[in-house]
C-alpha cells in the first residue's frame, strides 16, 4: 500500500444496482449510463474494491452518487422511496464488506417528514453513519424553515451531514441563454454552492441554535480558504456601510469561527496548493483525506487517491497532522456508537 496508515477516503460515491434498476424502470430514462459506462468501479463493488487497494485505501465512506434523487424525480413520494432503495444498497455493501465501507444514507428534503422517518430508519435500523444532502433543494436554501426539523434531528443524534453541492447544467450563467456552458455549471459553480449554503446556514443561525451539528462538506471547503479575508473584510464593511450591522452583530462567534466548523475533504484532485490553502484555514483537525471516487480518475476510477496520499504526505506539515487527515479524523467522527 502507498500508506501505511489506515487510510479513510471519507468522501466517495456508488450507485447501488438495485437502485439504478429501480430508478430507470420508474423513469422510463436511464439517468446512470454515461456514468456507469465511464466509471465501473461507480457499479462493480469487486472493480471498485481492486481500486482501493491499488490505491492503498483501506476503507470508503459511501455516499449515493450524483444526481440528486430530488434532481431526477420531482414527486416526492418517487424520490422517498428511491432513496429508500439506495439507502438499502448502500447499507447492504457495507454489511458485506464491514471493514472496507462505511455506510451513509442519503435524506430527500422534498418531502421533510419521510425524510426524517427514513433518517431514523438509517441511522437505528440500518447502522448508517450520517446523511447525505446537497446545497440546495431543487434550488431552494437550506435555511428554509420548512429543512430545520431535519437539522434539529441530526443534532440531536449526533450524527454527521455530508454535504454535496450541486447545480444543474439547465441553470445558465447568463441571461439569454438556455443552459451553462463549458462545464462552468460544475467546475466552479459547485464550489460557489458550497460556499453559498454555508453561508446561509451561518447568517440564518441554525448553527448558533443547534451547536451540536456536523457538516462535512466537498472540495476542501471550496472557495472559503482562497477568500477567507476577502470573507473577513467585506462582509463586516458592507454591513456596517449599508448599515445592516444586524446580520454581522447578531452572530454569537467571530464569523470565520463558524466557517472553520465545518469538515472539509481534499477533493481537489490532488492540488497541493489547495490542500495547503485548506490546512492554513482549517488545521489539521478540520480536514478529512477524501477523494471524490471514482469521478476523478476515469477509466480507472482511483479517485486520484494514490496521488492524493503521496501529496498529503509531500506537504510541509508534521507527521501527526497528516495522520490526522489520512487517517484519525475519520475514525474520531465515524468510529463511535
Amino acid at each position: 500500500m502507498t500508506s501505511a496508515l489506515a487510510v479513510t477516503d471519507a468522501f466517495t460515491h456508488i450507485l447501488p444496482a438495485h437502485y439504478v434498476e429501480e430508478a430507470r424502470r420508474a423513469l422510463g430514462v436511464d439517468p446512470f449510463g454515461a456514468i456507469i459506462a465511464a466509471l465501473p468501479p461507480i457499479y462493480d463493488v469487486q472493480a471498485r474494491l481492486r481500486t482501493m487497494d491499488e490505491a492503498g485505501v483501506a476503507r470508503q465512506v459511501l455516499t449515493l452518487s450524483y444526481p440528486p434523487i430530488e434532481e431526477i424525480a420531482p414527486d416526492p413520494a418517487l424520490a422517498a422511496r428511491l432513496a429508500r432503495i439506495a439507502n438499502d444498497g448502500i447499507a447492504e455493501l457495507a454489511a458485506r464488506y464491514p471493514d472496507r465501507f462505511v455506510p451513509v444514507g442519503t435524506a430527500v428534503l422534498t418531502d421533510v417528514e419521510a425524510a426524517l422517518r427514513e433518517t431514523e430508519r438509517c441511522l437505528d435500523e440500518l447502522g448508517m453513519k450520517g446523511m447525505l444532502i446537497y446545497t440546495s433543494v431543487l434550488g431552494r436554501p437550506l435555511d428554509e424553515p420548512p429543512f430545520l426539523p431535519f437539522f434539529e434531528l441530526m443534532a440531536r443524534r449526533g450524527r454527521p451531514i455530508w454535504m454535496h453541492p450541486t447545480r444543474p447544467r439547465s441553470r445558465p450563467d447568463y441571461v439569454g441563454e438556455e443552459e451553462s456552458r463549458y462545464w462552468v455549471w460544475q467546475v466552479f459553480g459547485w464550489p460557489y454552492e458550497t460556499a453559498t449554503a454555508m453561508t446561509r446556514l451561518i447568517f440564518s443561525g441554525i448553527l448558533d441554535r443547534l451547536p451540536g451539528l456536523t457538516f462535512i462538506t466537498h472540495h476542501a471547503g471550496s472557495l472559503v480558504p482562497f477568500f477567507e479575508r476577502r470573507i473577513e473584510t467585506c462582509m463586516s464593511l458592507f454591513d456596517r456601510y449599508l448599515d445592516r450591522t444586524q446580520f454581522i452583530d447578531r452572530l454569537q462567534r467571530p464569523l470565520m469561527d463558524y466557517y472553520r466548523s465545518f469538515y472539509v475533504d481534499t477533493a481537489v484532485q490532488a492540488s497541493p496548493g489547495a490542500l495547503m490553502a485548506a490546512y492554513a484555514f482549517y488545521g489539521p483537525d478540520r480536514i478529512l483525506f477524501g477523494t471524490d471516487a471514482p469521478y476523478p480518475d476515469a477509466p480507472r476510477g482511483t479517485g486520484l487517491a494514490a496521488e492524493g496520499i503521496r501529496v498529503v504526505h509531500s506537504l510541509p506539515m508534521p507527521e501527526a497532522h497528516k495522520r490526522q487527515i489520512l487517517q484519525d479524523n475519520a475514525s474520531r467522527l465515524l468510529d463511535r456508537d
